[in-house]
């Protein structure tokens, strides 16, 4: 499917001056990271995936294509619950089908006073299985 270089994105995309992100590190103590990592594997091809962990972390990247507007600040990193929804399909088209995609009113603001938003899982979910 994708391509397997960490100067590239995945997916093949054109990047330019695109920043190219690491997946979050499957070794993390924090469950929320884990929980992320998780989301963000599903994206990717079985044998990929079968790589591991660690290559999938030491060689993967994503670019700001993958990624809602509400998790790209301004200094091009992206927010720390940030998760690829966007262009997930390869040259053929085909998705990746085990990510609910989502828009952004089923995502919550991080606090009353951000623009920055996350994903409502639980609601995502939902949505995705009824279809």
């Amino acid at each position: 499917m994708g391509q397997k270089c960490r100067n590239r994105c995945y997916f093949g995309c054109i990047i330019g001056d695109s920043p190219l992100h690491h997946f979050p590190n499957p070794k993390s103590i924090i469950p929320d990271q884990l929980l992320r990592y998780a989301v963000w594997k599903t994206v990717l091809d079985v044998a990929t995936q079968e790589k591991g962990d660690t290559y999938i972390y030491d060689q993967i990247r994503l670019c700001n294509k993958h990624f809602l507007d509400c998790y790209q600040l301004p200094s091009r990193q992206l927010t720390r619950n940030a998760v690829p929804t966007l262009n997930l399909g390869d040259s053929d088209g085909n998705t990746a089908e085990s990510i609910p995609i989502i828009n952004e009113e089923q995502s919550v603001p991080v606090n009353k006073h951000s623009t920055h938003y996350y994903i409502d899982i639980d609601t995502a979910n939902r949505s995705h299985n009824k279809g």
